[in-house]
């Protein structure tokens, strides 16, 4: 298997072991932040709202400085008066602080998991749940490997707010206890 990565991830080496079977998985090809949310929307998903700064009426916004970023980077928190004067052009959303979790659906090679990660400020540090869900993929993801990532607004309602087509998880810093390289590799393997 080829992967084609400016990153590494936790399960890379032992899928390579695996050769060259035609297969590319590409997380160069990931989509910014606006592509995201708008095919979450295509695909029937209740998204956050992405607007301009400087139309924004949220008084907490996500500011996303660079909408090529994952992993908690290109994005800060700030009050809406402050990012008007710094960043009145970049998009942002609502923040939505009553939750400092990012519960997220990941589907490895024909398996759906749920995860509940803690966060430390925007960024994910670490899974406080993981169960797995059962082998149903969404219609119109086709990735071998991809996650959608929510938040839960203050009635408690999950609000997708990003997806990744080939999520990176290293950064995690207990994935591999919930979720072994041998077994992200012998899902990927087996579905394809």
């Amino acid at each position: 298997m080829k992967i084609i990565s400016d990153n590494t991830d936790y399960y890379d080496e032992m899928l390579k072991q695996y050769g060259n079977n035609g297969i590319v998985l590409d997380r160069t090809a990931n989509m910014n932040k606006i592509e995201s949310i708008k095919k979450l929307k295509n695909l029937g998903f209740e998204t956050i709202d992405i607007t301009s700064v400087r139309n924004a009426r949220s008084d907490k916004l996500v500011v996303y400085t660079d909408i090529n970023s994952h992993c908690g980077k290109g994005k800060t928190v700030m009050y809406r008066d402050e990012a008007l004067g710094a960043y009145c052009n970049k998009f942002c959303s609502e923040y939505y602080y009553n939750n400092p979790k990012t519960h997220k659906l990941l589907f490895v090679g024909g398996t759906m998991y749920s995860l509940i990660i803690n966060n430390v400020g925007l960024v994910e540090t670490e899974v406080e749940q993981f169960a797995e869900i059962g082998g149903k993929k969404i219609v119109g993801l086709d990735s071998i490997i991809y996650s959608i990532d929510y938040v839960v607004d203050g009635s408690g309602k999950s609000i997708a707010c990003s997806l990744n087509e080939m999520p990176i998880l290293k950064h995690l810093v207990n994935i591999e206890e919930v979720l072994p390289a041998s077994v992200v590799v012998n899902k990927i393997n087996n579905f394809i």
